[in-house]
C-alpha cells in the first residue's frame, strides 16, 4: 500500500491568514498569551502568501472571531490610555482592550506579574468564542 503524506497548501489559501498587502499578511491562528509588560500590544506573525505550516486549514466552522465580539475580550469604558506610548494613535487606543483568552503560565521568576496583551476591537483570531449577542428572555407562562 502506498503511503500518502498530506502537504499543506500555502498561507494565501489558509483560513487563518489575513491579507495585509499584495504578498504578505498575518497568521491569526492563535490568540495572544499574557506577558510581563503592561499594555503590550499583540502583533500577529507576518508571513508571505507562499509560506506554509502544518496547521493550514481550508475553512473553519466558526471562522475568525473579532475581538469586539469575543467573550474573552475586555474593553474599558473609556478605552486604554497608556502614558508615553506613541506606537499607536489615541483613536486606536480608545478602541483597544485586553485579550483574556489564556491564563498566565508559571514563571521561573519569583513574584512574576502577568499582564494580558492589548488588541484592537477590529482584530481577531480563531481561538475566540463569540458572545451571545441576543438577550435570552425566559418564556412567560
Amino acid at each position: 500500500m502506498a503511503e500518502h503524506r498530506f502537504i499543506p497548501a500555502d498561507c494565501g489559501t489558509c483560513a487563518f491568514w489575513k491579507r495585509a498587502n499584495e504578498q504578505g499578511g498575518s497568521c491569526r491562528r492563535y490568540a495572544p498569551h499574557p506577558v510581563g509588560s503592561v499594555n503590550e500590544v499583540a502583533h500577529w506573525p507576518r508571513t508571505h502568501e507562499a509560506d506554509l505550516c502544518g496547521e493550514w486549514s481550508a475553512q473553519l466552522d466558526g471562522g475568525r472571531v473579532l475581538c469586539r465580539a469575543c467573550v474573552y475580550w475586555r474593553h474599558p469604558i473609556d478605552g486604554i490610555h497608556p502614558l508615553q506610548r506613541e506606537d499607536q494613535s489615541s483613536d486606536w487606543w480608545s478602541s483597544a482592550g485586553h485579550c483574556l483568552r489564556f491564563a498566565a503560565r508559571p514563571s521561573s521568576e519569583p513574584g512574576f506579574r502577568a499582564f494580558w496583551r492589548v488588541t484592537h476591537s477590529s482584530d481577531g483570531c480563531f481561538e475566540g468564542k463569540r458572545r451571545d449577542l441576543e438577550r435570552r428572555v425566559p418564556n412567560e407562562q
